[in-house]
């Protein structure tokens, strides 16, 4: 089928393949706290931003990671992600990490941990027989303080419905990506009915307004 009959073709067939298809229910939240304008870490986020704009910038590449990690790190987010896990503890939750350094994935595990939610992660390095362990435990019993953190590498292919709860602590860098994050949890055999998925906004206060 060409592209340009593509569309004549769905019209056709959307009454029978949403019989197989039904479109799930996706809910997104957003949490957000704003940083007084004048704030040290304001003015230092303003330093880093500063630093990768400008015609032929040389330094975006190595700037941007560490304004990244200034914001994950930020005390402000931490306060985000501890009010989230009050939120999700009864149905557990998942969180997505762009990043792929160790130290940041354990980082978000001990703020879970902290909270006392049991914790696991799944990144490029974890086995296919550890992935399998992680997935068992999450269906096993109760979803109640139970997490997963996963990277980029848990986003194809894992089933993750034994909860409703994904939160973003990064945005990811594509559309594709983000809908296969999206994918570990809106799956057609859960039993849920909806599915929640989460986003933590630390801004400063001249840079958004809702």
């Amino acid at each position: 089928i060409g592209y340009k009959n593509l569309d004549k073709f769905l019209n056709y067939t959307k009454d029978i393949m949403i019989q197989f298809f039904p479109k799930l229910d996706y809910r997104f939240h957003v949490l957000a706290k704003s940083m007084p304008v004048d704030s040290k870490r304001a003015l230092k986020y303003d330093e880093l931003a500063m630093q990768t704009h400008g015609k032929h910038n040389n330094k975006h590449s190595s700037i941007m990671p560490k304004l990244q990690r200034l914001i994950d790190k930020s005390p402000t987010k931490k306060l985000l992600l501890k009010k989230l896990i009050d939120r999700c503890r009864e149905d557990g939750l998942i969180i997505y990490s762009r990043t792929r350094k160790a130290d940041m994935l354990k980082y978000i595990k001990e703020i879970v941990e902290e909270e006392g939610m049991e914790a696991r992660i799944i990144s490029g390095s974890t086995s296919k027989e550890e992935r399998e362990e992680i997935i068992n435990w999450g269906f096993e019993g109760s979803p109640k303080n139970k997490c997963i953190i996963g990277t980029q590498a848990m986003g194809q292919s894992l089933n993750l419905h034994w909860t409703h709860n994904l939160c973003y602590f990064e945005i990811p860098m594509g559309p594709g990506q983000f809908s296969q994050v999206k994918g570990r949890i809106g799956r057609m055999f859960s039993k849920w009915k909806h599915y929640d998925f989460w986003f933590l906004f630390n801004i400063k206060s001249s840079w958004i307004q809702f």
